[in-house]
């Protein structure tokens, strides 16, 4: 069933078995474009499954998240915070890119956001240790606001799978205190 296959998929990705565990998940989607996007389900039209290579959102306290209509038929990630310290929001994708030159695009609001220095995204390699890249930072925007982070996928071991995960990367303590809201939209990975 779903959960078995959810947790086959997991404990390859846990086993560095990116690859496989990619074509298992891609096989499974019903309805799926012949090419598919990267990161899946970037425009949130689907409510994530937090399994395979979709959107994965863990509990986190402090942090509510929930999928939103932006209008015509949209959507996108809602983050709420409850005015409690926040390192990380819970809200992470597994990505399997080539090692290589990409650029992350996306678009973001925020309505009554109070934090020390924003919301920014990290991208790291599947070993856990090596930092690709982190930005696409978020302070202010009550418009939507396009947002960019250029990118190196490094060649070599520990690096076959990568970690999109949204951080806050204020100090610990006091400064990682979070309160307001953060919309998310049409999150894509390019060249």
């Amino acid at each position: 069933d779903a959960q078995d296959t959810a947790r086959w998929i997991d404990g390859m990705l846990r086993d560095g078995r990116w690859g496989s565990a990619y074509a298992r998940w891609a096989s499974g989607l019903d309805g799926a474009p012949a090419r598919l996007p990267v990161p899946w389900n970037g425009d949130f039209g689907r409510a994530p499954s937090s399994s395979g290579f979709d959107w994965r959102v863990r509990r986190v306290p402090g942090v509510l998240f929930d999928r939103i209509e932006t209008g015509e038929g949209r959507h996108a990630a809602r983050l709420r915070f409850l005015g409690r310290p926040v390192a990380d929001t819970g809200l992470e994708v597994p990505l399997l890119l080539a090692p290589g030159e990409h650029v992350l695009r996306l678009r973001a609001r925020t309505e009554g956001l109070r934090s020390d220095q924003g919301l920014e995204w990290r991208l790291t390699c599947s070993d856990g240790r090596t930092r690709i890249a982190s930005g696409a930072r978020v302070r202010e925007a009550r418009d939507w606001a396009p947002l960019e982070l250029a990118f190196t996928v490094p060649e070599g071991q520990g690096c076959e799978g990568q970690w999109l995960r949204l951080v806050n990367p204020a100090p610990r303590g006091v400064a990682q205190t979070l309160r307001g809201e953060v919309h998310y939209a049409d999150i894509h990975v390019g060249t």
